[in-house]
């Protein structure tokens, strides 16, 4: 089965080739845009930290910056919402950043419980710029390119659980900022709300055994997760946005749920299957400007490399 370090460096390349010019197939082609801190960046390769008031409210981050940045080179820029857990400590990506040559970008909390959802009277997720969540992101690519040398080109989303459907909405809201998204245990379409000018790449990964985000959908584990993950916050059983939850997002498969997004995007319905060892690699036949694609593990609520034995309460 592939590690995640190697479906991570498979996002860079998908969505490098999906955004080329059509009918391009060399990801290396499509020119970088170097960001306005090419060339005057003096940011130290490691670990930071920073912080912006957005909506009133301060907002903070932590930053892998790779042992290449030479503030001149403009390099990747991955940005990981996290689930239950920080996104640094519970994925690879600091490793992967180091040895890849990009630069990552983990903010520490969303403004609700879930990324993106800040409102939990109202169905389902907010894709207005007013979104605190997605003004945070928008304005987080702006400084950290002033910051640092990034290649505008190659700015990515991912996360976990909800961090992953934080990155499925951004995908809907900042398409003309983003190269690709990278769901992670997190599987819906957005339908008619996904109403953009172009079509992000997508790149979803999923455990078939996974019980809190069933891979074969089903509406029982989600009232187990609104019973237990929520029950201490704003996000409740009888809100809105959980019953929009539970009726909308959950039934669906996750095949299901990226069939629809590809057929939205102009694939074919049908996806080409190849086994890959313990995983399965779902393949839309899609215009030459867009890809979608789902791996699917035979693990559980879990990053894919996950060994260390934590349940499925302590990951998301």
């Amino acid at each position: 089965m592939r590690s995640l370090n190697a479906i991570m460096v498979c996002l860079v390349l998908l969505a490098s080739t999906a955004i080329g010019a059509a009918g391009q197939s060399d990801p290396t082609s499509r020119p970088a845009i170097p960001s306005a801190g090419c060339g005057v960046s003096e940011v130290e390769p490691g670990l930071h930290s920073g912080t912006m008031e957005v909506a009133d409210v301060e907002r903070s981050w932590e930053l892998a910056v790779p042992p290449v940045h030479d503030g001149q080179t403009a390099l990747p820029l991955v940005i990981g919402l996290h689930g239950g857990s920080e996104f640094f400590s519970s994925s690879q990506v600091l490793a992967l950043a180091e040895d890849e040559g990009f630069v990552a970008v983990a903010p520490r909390d969303a403004y609700q419980d879930f990324w993106m959802m800040w409102e939990p009277q109202l169905p389902g997720y907010d894709l207005s710029p007013d979104n605190p969540d997605i003004a945070l992101v928008d304005a987080l690519i702006d400084q950290l390119g002033e910051e640092l040398c990034l290649d505008l080109a190659r700015v990515y989303a991912t996360g976990f659980c909800v961090g992953g459907g934080g990155a499925l909405v951004l995908g809907c809201v900042l398409d003309e900022r983003l190269a690709a998204v990278a769901p992670v245990s997190s599987a819906f379409d957005l339908g008619d709300a996904c109403n953009t000018e172009r079509s992000v790449p997508v790149l979803a990964i999923h455990g078939t055994n996974d019980t809190t985000a069933p891979f074969e959908g089903g509406v029982a584990p989600a009232d187990w997760f609104l019973d237990t993950v929520l029950k201490d916050g704003s996000l409740v059983r009888d809100s809105a946005w959980g019953q929009w939850m539970m009726t909308t997002l959950v039934p669906m498969s996750t095949p299901d749920d990226f069939t629809a997004i590809a057929v939205r995007y102009g694939c074919q319905p049908e996806a080409v299957v190849e086994q890959l060892g313990n995983a399965k690699h779902y393949d839309w036949d899609c215009p030459d400007d867009v890809a979608v694609e789902l791996v699917a593990t035979d693990g559980g609520h879990t990053w894919l490399s996950n060994t260390d034995g934590r349940t499925t309460e302590q990951l998301i």
